[in-house]
């Protein structure tokens, strides 16, 4: 679907996660023939149910981004893709921050990112042909 975001062309890929590839990458199925670029953004979502406290009716739901991820490369079916922090990137291309990613739903929230195998997400891919994220 292409829309604008803050006044930027861009078009959102939905894809899932396909696995954690390292301590700061995970692997998403959607690639170049998707039409994934370098530098792509990449948002994992948590949802929250709304529910009235008296009858307990669902009301609706809230979405908030979970986890923000800059794509670093890009295959033909799958990307790779790094957690992503404009505010704490090191110019020495260190992973921003020091947490892990991890499918370990007990691990320490302080060091570790929950990720989920199958977990949803989307791409969101500038359609005006430059190189740097979307936002």
């Amino acid at each position: 679907m292409d829309e604008r975001l803050s006044g930027t062309p861009v078009r959102i890929i939905r894809a899932k996660v396909a696995q954690i590839t390292s301590d700061y990458d995970i692997a998403i199925n959607a690639g170049s023939n998707q039409g994934v670029t370098r530098n792509s953004l990449a948002r994992l979502f948590r949802d929250v149910d709304i529910k009235d406290p008296d009858t307990n009716e669902h009301l609706g739901s809230v979405r908030y981004v979970r986890v923000m991820l800059k794509v670093s490369s890009v295959a033909d079916k799958y990307s790779i893709a790094r957690l992503h922090d404009p505010e704490a990137a090191p110019a020495w291309g260190a992973p921003p921050e020091k947490k892990r990613f991890t499918d370990d739903e007990f691990a320490d929230e302080i060091d570790f990112v929950f990720i989920n195998r199958g977990e949803a997400c989307e791409i969101v891919v500038r359609t005006d042909g430059k190189e740097e994220p979307p936002f």
